[in-house]
């Protein structure tokens, strides 16, 4: 009988042990690296100094704890911070120790969220971290970031944009444009957005913005040029690689021409000294007349200096540059 009782016992208490193993970690294997939070944290994230319920949403790892971040939504709002604003969410990412882990792309909605919304943001043991990437998934396509206690928009396409925030040119850097235009938008709402994608390139984000550089060129740069009465604002992204400076020009606004918003060109034929930098932008994806030379001078923080055709006879416009911190 002592038998009997001792097998039953110890079935009973694998089975138990089985089963808090499997409530206690949603991924085995992959666990938070510590070295890793801390770099995010010296790239400007930070977390709330509030303490807030979890609530239990289903996604792609299986059922995860995330922290009650949805603030009140309006003045009177007495939800704002409670599992009420995410009690129909679902999230893409991962799930470690059974909380939000990493960059997690979380689909908010609940029974008193009064509009549904995307968040990208990285979380560590369910906690999400400042400044979040926000999307609509109802109405007019939108980009705007999440803070600690508030909330602002970075561009309502079509209407007005304001990326030169701190906040909004932190996240277009850690996200990736790709992750901020209109089309990333509308896939919010059709529920198609690529975190994958996403989740890269902040990582390779990550990994790269803490290399020691011997060019002051590497980073990004936010300026604008204007011809004919029409400003474009235009931004430079310069890397190193294998020794050797690559870069990319992005149009941030609309130019009324053949060059649109949001397209990006490769650069090419790059020189640089100590001070200088030159190089060609080949508008057709070759080298010729439409190219347009820039040629900029290092001053303090600043790129300064003017960009032309590359033909004879054409204005040569002043453009000057700011780097992103």
């Amino acid at each position: 009988m002592k038998n009997k009782i001792f097998s039953i016992s110890l079935a009973a208490f694998v089975s138990i042990f089985i089963w808090s193993i499997s409530l206690s970690s949603c991924r085995s294997g992959n666990k938070a690296d510590p070295s890793e939070l801390k770099k995010v944290l010296e790239e400007g994230f930070e977390f709330c100094e509030k303490d807030f319920p979890f609530c239990k949403i289903e996604g792609s790892d299986g059922k995860c704890s995330v922290e009650a971040f949805v603030m009140p939504e309006s003045s009177n709002d007495q939800t704002g911070w409670t599992c009420k604003k995410l009690d129909k969410a679902s999230y893409q990412g991962d799930c470690v120790g059974g909380f939000l882990e990493g960059v997690v792309l979380v689909y908010a909605k609940g029974t008193k969220k009064r509009g549904p919304q995307a968040f990208v943001a990285y979380f560590h043991k369910g906690k999400m971290m400042y400044p979040a990437l926000t999307g609509r998934l109802e109405g007019h396509p939108f980009i705007g970031v999440k803070n600690k206690m508030s909330s602002s928009g970075c561009e309502y396409f079509g209407k007005w944009e304001d990326w030169s925030r701190d906040e909004c040119a932190l996240i277009q850097r850690a996200f990736g444009h790709n992750a901020t235009t209109q089309s990333a938008a509308e896939d919010f709402q059709k529920g198609v957005f690529n975190i994958d994608e996403t989740r890269k390139h902040f990582y390779n984000w990550l990994n790269r913005s803490k290399r020691v550089s011997k060019s002051p060129f590497i980073g990004t740069w936010q300026g604008s040029l204007t011809e004919h009465g029409k400003t474009t604002h235009i931004k430079f992204d310069f890397q190193d690689s294998d020794d050797n400076t690559k870069g990319t020009i992005t149009i941030l606004s609309q130019t009324g021409g053949d060059v649109n918003k949001g397209m990006s060109f490769e650069i090419m034929n790059i020189e640089k000294t100590n001070q200088q930098l030159k190089f060609i932008v080949p508008i057709t994806g070759k080298v010729d007349r439409d190219s347009l030379i820039f040629s900029l001078t290092l001053n303090d923080n600043q790129l300064v200096g003017h960009v032309k055709e590359n033909r004879e006879d054409v204005d040569i416009l002043n453009v000057s540059f700011i780097k992103n911190r």
